[in-house]
């Protein structure tokens, strides 16, 4: 099959950029869709395309360890204006039939679990996507913009049940509780690689602890595990606590700057049992029970000052590049204690029917099994409230970011809230109840997944 070029990758992702907020060309009306997989992509800055001319020539230089970017305007941004594209796009569609099972984006690339394999496609600068020409671990896959779904052969023998992706790297769970991990920056091997080949995290293994639960997000990772050792399947005891292990840059509480080359037990969670564990750009959210008392649930978050409110979009979402910092490095335990902790015991549900929990700026929601929604801002007196949907719909599926918070009802109607160049007004929005954005409509839709202002809709 021949592969596409980088300059196909652009045509393919241009027609998902959308501003809802802005004042300036008509607003584009909700699009019926067929296919049953839509992506959008609302960034008017994506800067992982802004170098599209100029990485080849600084590809031939740098080392694997050295990553930067040219400024240079990419012609395209300023020929096509965002108001003459569509709301959403159909996306590539699996060479294989099979219903998806799991999903998950980064920064500018996408995967998707089919019949237990791992397909992924977008932006392979920094081997996110896979070895697509299989060559090396590292160099071989430069200017190589998947269009198409790429099969991950190398996790062919091993059965997947769940993805994360962070910005640059992603994480694979088997139903054997092992995580392999590919991509760049500090992939939980030891090191900081950049490397296309997925490889399993030995660490989990050699301390026998199955894992339950995988998240990622911006250059970070976190596995909840049993805490009991096991060379086995995962084990379905609801009584055996958990331990959580993070990895990467993660968001430090005090303010340090500190990485982690191997998993580090997060010291504060250690007895509790994690119902979910969601990683964002800004804090670690962790919904988990008391060691002290099982019966009791809390909602807990690791999380860093985000940047102070501008009115400038430049100084407000920074360049993030896979990072290789010449900071302190720290093993074996994660000793920070939560920014803040949250007892649930009067919040109006049951804690052990989450199914998602997500992370705004100055919020947190979490989707029921039920379809109902709740949200919690961070930084006030309110209780934990009903997410505004119109009729009340129950929900399929929600997922929350820096920048968003979108929810697909039952009827596969996609709603959204959203302010990128003020995302701190979101919790505004939905505090105040404002109705939100009909993005479109497709009643094959089930799950819906997003990375700060990518996302995709699929069933």
């Amino acid at each position: 099959m021949v592969k596409p070029t980088s300059f196909q990758w652009v045509n393919f992702y241009r027609p998902l950029i959308f501003r809802p907020y802005s004042t300036v060309g008509p607003s584009p009306t909700p699009t019926q869709f067929t296919s049953s997989v839509g992506v959008w992509d609302w960034s008017l800055r994506r800067q992982q395309l802004q170098w599209a001319y100029q990485r080849g020539k600084e590809r031939q230089t740098r080392k694997p360890w050295q990553f930067w970017i040219s400024k240079r305007i990419d012609p395209i941004e300023q020929e096509k204006p965002w108001q003459i594209h569509p709301l959403l796009q159909p996306g590539p569609e699996c060479e294989s039939r099979g219903k998806v099972q799991a999903a998950a984006c980064g920064l500018a690339h996408f995967a998707k679990v089919v019949d237990g394999q791992v397909y992924t496609w977008g932006s392979n600068d920094y081997g996110q996507v896979g070895p697509i020409k299989a060559a090396a671990s590292w160099g071989a896959e430069a200017d190589e913009d998947v269009i198409s779904p790429y099969l991950l052969t190398d996790l062919s023998e091993v059965r997947i049940r769940a993805m994360a992706c962070g910005y640059y790297h992603n994480l694979a769970l088997t139903d054997q509780g092992q995580v392999w991990s590919w991509g760049a920056g500090a992939l939980g091997r030891g090191d900081e690689v950049y490397d296309s080949f997925p490889f399993a995290i030995r660490y989990f293994e050699d301390i026998q602890r199955p894992v339950v639960d995988i998240s990622a997000s911006d250059g970070y990772s976190v596995a909840v595990t049993s805490a009991k050792a096991s060379n086995g399947p995962i084990d379905p005891d609801p009584t055996t606590p958990h331990e959580t292990y993070i990895w990467g840059y993660p968001p430090c509480p005090d303010g340090s700057s500190t990485k982690y080359l191997s998993p580090a037990l997060v010291q504060s969670l250690v007895g509790c049992r994690i119902l979910k564990a969601t990683c964002s750009r800004y804090q670690l959210s962790v919904l988990h029970t008391l060691a002290s008392d099982p019966h009791s649930t809390a909602l807990s978050a690791f999380s860093v000052p985000g940047p102070t409110p501008s009115a400038d979009p430049d100084e407000l979402v920074p360049l993030n590049y896979p990072r290789y910092e010449e900071i302190p490095e720290s093993h074996g335990v994660f000793s920070l204690a939560p920014s803040w902790t949250c007892s649930l015991v009067t919040a109006p549900f049951d804690p052990s029917q989450v199914v998602y929990l997500g992370s705004g700026w100055g919020f947190h929601a979490a989707l029921l099994a039920d379809g109902q929604a709740y949200v919690l801002p961070s930084e006030s007196d309110r209780d934990w409230f009903l997410l505004p949907i119109p009729d009340s719909t129950p929900l399929r599926g929600l997922a929350v970011s820096s920048f968003q918070t979108v929810a697909l009802d039952s009827s596969g109607q996609l709603f959204s809230w959203a302010n990128l160049e003020r995302p701190w007004e979101v919790v505004d929005q939905l505090c105040q109840g404002q109705a939100p954005m009909l993005m479109g409509a497709n009643p094959q839709w089930t799950h819906v997944v997003m990375q700060e202002d990518l996302g995709m809709v699929y069933g």
